[in-house]
């Protein structure tokens, strides 16, 4: 899934979410959807088939800006392929109290195949950068209040999932921003080839490849594919929401074709599922994936 604007200011727009699979949908039955945590007025959204060159890519939704309750196009919102592969992206308001500073995803690896091991390998910081009153900020995980403060500790297994951060009262007229949290079932450069079993991995992925939880394939990012992220795809194209294993570098899809799409890929945030979670564009920074690198 991506989006062209990951950090949105009250009043920019329209929004334009994307949900593609970089295969093509050939089938018919087969097809990609959107949703999102908490309604959004129909007169706000549009949707429509993304196509290019009689292939099928995914849809798109189109959110516009509302008159009133701004916040409502911020928060969590979910691509599922076939109802089986599903990925989370995260529109988050422009605010320096809750500055991620470009974070959207964060992977945590056990440090050993004892599945019972619940210490895991630092990650990078995850928390807010420093403004004032931030030490009042709560992380809460669905209804539950998990931590209160700037930074947040993630000690166990059951830390995966999506948290907001908000302030006190605030958090219910859009004030909050959103995170997921993936954990490994095996430390890094292993995988699961069976529940409570690791594996070492017999390639490593490169380009900025990360291996599958359950499988010795790489997620490669746009516009790499191949069995270790070995491939470069054609000059400007790019694979989004891209399930990349050996056999699917043949997608191809340009910034461009999409509707509300940079030609140069600037502010689009490619979120894979899996350990890999969301990253700016190759060649792209910033919480709005709007700097170059």
């Amino acid at each position: 899934m991506a989006t062209s604007l990951p950090q949105l200011g009250r009043n920019e727009g329209p929004l334009y979410i994307y949900a593609l699979d970089s295969t093509g949908l050939y089938d018919p039955g087969e097809f990609v959807e959107i949703e999102k945590d908490g309604d959004i007025p129909r007169n706000l959204v549009a949707t429509g088939t993304v196509v290019n060159e009689n292939v099928i890519w995914g849809c798109y939704l189109e959110v516009h800006v509302p008159n009133r309750y701004k916040g409502i196009r911020y928060g969590t919102y979910e691509g599922t392929l076939n109802d089986d592969d599903q990925s989370h992206i995260f529109v988050n308001p422009e605010t320096k109290i809750f500055n991620l500073q470009g974070v959207h995803t964060v992977t945590l690896y056990p440090k050993t195949t004892d599945p019972d091991e619940t210490e895991f390998t630092p990650s990078d910081p995850i928390g807010v950068a420093w403004t004032p009153g931030c030490f009042k900020i709560r992380w809460c995980k669905g209804r539950k209040l998990v931590n209160i403060g700037p930074k947040l500790k993630l000690p166990l297994r059951e830390a995966a999932g999506i948290y907001t951060i908000q302030r006190n009262g605030r958090g219910k007229r859009g004030w909050s921003v959103q995170l997921e949290v993936i954990v490994a079932s095996c430390p890094f450069g292993y995988y699961q080839d069976s529940p409570g079993s690791c594996t070492m991995r017999s390639r490593v992925c490169i380009n900025g490849g990360v291996g599958k939880d359950a499988s010795d394939f790489c997620l490669c990012p746009s516009p790499y594919g191949g069995f270790m992220c070995e491939g470069e795809l054609e000059s400007g194209y790019t694979g989004l929401l891209a399930q990349y294993e050996q056999s699917s570098i043949e997608g191809r899809l340009r910034c461009s074709d999409l509707k509300g799409g940079n030609v140069k890929c600037k502010g689009l945030l490619l979120c894979y599922g899996d350990l890999f979670g969301c990253k700016c564009a190759p060649g792209w920074h910033g919480n709005s994936c709007e700097r170059r690198k």
